[in-house]
């Protein structure tokens, strides 16, 4: 699938990157990055990111992006009724793989060890909320 993924993106930028080669005569280089947001990548993607030098906070922030916008959509089919209660261990999972990767670029100090234990709720529904209780704090997370 993630095969088809890249192909699928290697074929939609071809065109504008074509014109691009045209109007500005420079050489163009598609890099199809495909990240899912439980963190599996491509075969490819270590040699994408070697050609591209992004570091690895750079990586995990990618991938931060990924998740944030994953959530986005799951709140969006959650208030059209779609469930989303059958991919919380999924979810669970991949946040702690971010956590473990934030952990081995930066030191900071405010993250909980595991988030297993973390739960989300959509608050209310005219300003999209989510509200995280973890141990010890409440927070509200707002998603714009």
């Amino acid at each position: 699938m993630l095969k088809q993924v890249e192909v699928e993106k290697l074929h939609k930028y071809d065109l504008l990157a074509g014109e691009l080669s045209q109007i500005h005569g420079a050489k163009i280089t598609i890099i199809p990055i495909v990240l899912t947001w439980d963190g599996i990548v491509s075969k490819f993607y270590k040699s994408y990111m070697e050609r591209l030098k992004l570091d690895a906070s750079t990586r995990s922030y990618i991938q931060s992006l990924t998740i944030k916008k994953t959530l986005e959509t799951m709140l969006v089919e959650h208030k059209h009724g779609v469930e989303i209660e059958k991919h919380e261990e999924q979810v669970s999972r991949a946040t702690n793989h971010l956590l473990k990767l934030v952990r081995e670029t930066t030191d900071p100090p405010d993250l909980p060890e595991d988030v297993s234990h973390v739960s989300y709720e959509v608050l209310e529904e005219e300003n999209t909320q989510i509200q995280c209780n973890g141990s010890k704090r409440r927070r509200i997370i707002q998603i714009s």
